[in-house]
């Protein structure tokens, strides 16, 4: 007997941030604190039940976000950044004075061109929370 098991398709990074979890909870829910290290321009604050647009000129792309829940500890939207709508969980973890942020996302197709899709976007949430990683300890500005 043969027994294929196709695991889930996800995207699952993680790094400690030197920072308190409000600090690092704030520089992802702000639009002018993304654009100092992840977006070119954001329309909005991330809330609950809003949709907010995300540019992004390096690449010529603008992106609506459609935000499901936002807690003080969690952010929950979907978006279609690699081609298909998935959903993107950030979760930020108190580690005595310091914050682990771990990003969650998951939606893809089972095949190929779901794996493809999996490890750009696997790339693009590494940069960007080193990127936030800096911007947040060290105030660098990697957009400017």
């Amino acid at each position: 007997i043969i027994e294929v098991i196709l695991m889930e398709l996800n995207v699952n990074v993680e790094v400690k941030i030197l920072k308190p979890v409000k600090e690092v909870f704030e520089a992802v829910a702000d639009p002018e604190k993304m654009k100092k290290y992840f977006i070119s321009n954001g329309s909005g604050r991330l809330e609950s039940g809003k949709t907010v647009v995300w540019e992004f000129s390096d690449y010529n792309a603008i992106l609506d976000i459609k935000v499901i829940s936002v807690k003080e500890d969690e952010i929950i939207f979907l978006w279609s950044a690699s081609g298909v709508e998935t959903k993107v969980v950030f979760s930020f973890i108190k580690n005595g004075s310091d914050t682990i942020l771990k990003i969650h996302e998951d939606g893809w197709n089972k095949d190929d061109e779901g794996i493809a899709r999996v490890i750009e976007q696997s790339k693009g949430w590494a940069q960007m929370s080193i990127c936030l990683k800096g911007y947040v300890e060290f105030g660098v500005n990697l957009r400017g």
